[in-house]
C-alpha cells in the first residue's frame, strides 16, 4: 500500500502538510499543469496492483479502498475499474446522493459518456496495467475525466459498487457550477471526437454536433432570460458552428 500525492505547483503548503503526514507518504512536486498531468504522474509512480484517485476536495468515506478492495477480489479478469457512487455536500451541510447511471457504459458507451455525466475520478480504481497504458488528456480541462472514462471503458469493462463511498464537495466558485462550463466542455468534447479518428467516425462527429447544437440553444435561452447576455452571445455564437443547421 502507498500514498502518493501530486503537488500540482500548490502554494499554500499542503505539500509539506503531507510529507509531515507520515513517511507513507510520497510527495511528487510539479509545476502547475493542471489535472490530467498530475493524475498521469500519479500513475506513472504507483507501484501497486490497482489505483484509487483522489481529487484535492473530494472525500472518502472511512473504509472505502477495504469495500473496494473486497469487490475487487470477487470480479472477474476483463474488469479493469471498480467505482461506486457518490455524495454531493454544499457548504451549508445540505447533501444528495447521486447514483451513478450505470447503463450509459452499455452499446454506444463511446458517444453515451460524452452526453451525461457518469463519476468522478475519485470514484474509480483502476487496475494499474490499464492506467499506465492510458491518459487523462493532458491538453483538456474540465471535462478530462470523462474523456478518461471511453478511453477506460474500451480497455474492459468496469465494476460498479451501488454505495455512496465519496463525497464531493459543491460549491458556487466552481468551474462546473459556472454558466461558461457547458461552452469548455461542447468545445473539448469535439475536439476530442475529431482527434480521435480510431474511435469516432463522421457519422458519430454529426450525432454529436446535433446533440450539442440542441444543448447550447437550451443554455442560451437560459442565460438570455437571466439577463446574462454575454454568456448567452458566446452560447449562440458557439450553437452557429456547431450545429449543421442552426435555426437563429
Amino acid at each position: 500500500h502507498e500514498i502518493i500525492v501530486v503537488d500540482d505547483g500548490s502554494t499554500d503548503g499542503s505539500a509539506e502538510l503531507a510529507e509531515a503526514t507520515s513517511p507513507a507518504v510520497r510527495v511528487i512536486r510539479q509545476s502547475n499543469s493542471g489535472a490530467s498531468v498530475a493524475r498521469n504522474s500519479g500513475v506513472a509512480a504507483a507501484s501497486g496492483h490497482w489505483i484509487a484517485f483522489l481529487d484535492s476536495d473530494d472525500l472518502w468515506v472511512p473504509d472505502r479502498l477495504e469495500r473496494l478492495a473486497e469487490a475487487i477480489d470477487r470480479v472477474p479478469d476483463g474488469v479493469v475499474a471498480v467505482f461506486n457512487d457518490l455524495v454531493e455536500f454544499m457548504p451549508d451541510g445540505t447533501e444528495r446522493v447521486r447514483e451513478t447511471p450505470v447503463a450509459v457504459l452499455e452499446g454506444e458507451f463511446r458517444l453515451r459518456l460524452l452526453k451525461s455525466w457518469f463519476v468522478n475520478p475519485s470514484c474509480l480504481v483502476v487496475r494499474r496495467d490499464v492506467a499506465r497504458a492510458i491518459e487523462f488528456p493532458p491538453g483538456t480541462t474540465h471535462v478530462e475525466d470523462t474523456q478518461y472514462l471511453v478511453l477506460l471503458r474500451r480497455c474492459g469493462e468496469l465494476h460498479h459498487v451501488p454505495f455512496p463511498l465519496t463525497r464531493y464537495r459543491k460549491t458556487d466558485s466552481q468551474t462546473t457550477a459556472t454558466p461558461r462550463h457547458g461552452l469548455i466542455a461542447v468545445k473539448a468534447h469535439l475536439r476530442f471526437v475529431q482527434e480521435r479518428t480510431d474511435i469516432y467516425s463522421a457519422a458519430d462527429l454529426m450525432d454529436l454536433r446535433c446533440y450539442y447544437g440542441a444543448e447550447l440553444r437550451a443554455a442560451f435561452e437560459v442565460a438570455y432570460w437571466q439577463r446574462d447576455f454575454r454568456v448567452a452571445k458566446e452560447y449562440r455564437d458557439l450553437y452557429a458552428t456547431v450545429d449543421p443547421s442552426p435555426e437563429f
